[in-house]
């Protein structure tokens, strides 16, 4: 991906075999980014890029929301590493467990 100013990067994690990388972006290179994946989802606050192993969340937001908008990536990363592709099950799971995982982690001193 060329599009990376305007981004900072947060962290490196491992999935699995995969190694990711977590960014955050301001909104102008959010979008050059989405358009660069041929994404055009411009309500999307944070996105997983699988083939570049890249998580991308969106700056301007709240440092609790962007939490939990990153364990949503993480945890599609995760079940991409067990098998499961994306479809409308996994992505009402992610949406349902990710606030509360988030919440027990933060809570937990995990992160």
């Amino acid at each position: 991906m060329s599009t990376m100013e305007g981004c900072s990067l947060l962290k490196e994690v491992q999935i699995g075999a995969k190694h990711y990388s977590i960014v955050e972006c301001d909104s102008d290179h959010f979008e050059l980014l989405l358009e660069e994946l041929g994404a055009n989802n411009h309500e999307a606050r944070s996105f997983i890029a699988y083939d570049q192993q890249l998580i991308v969340v969106r700056s301007e937001l709240h440092q609790d929301t962007k939490k939990e908008y990153i364990i949503h990536e993480l945890l599609h990363a995760m079940l991409d590493d067990a098998g499961l592709s994306e479809d409308v099950e996994v992505e009402h799971f992610v949406k349902a467990l990710a606030p509360r995982l988030t919440i027990f982690l933060t809570t937990q001193s995990f992160i």
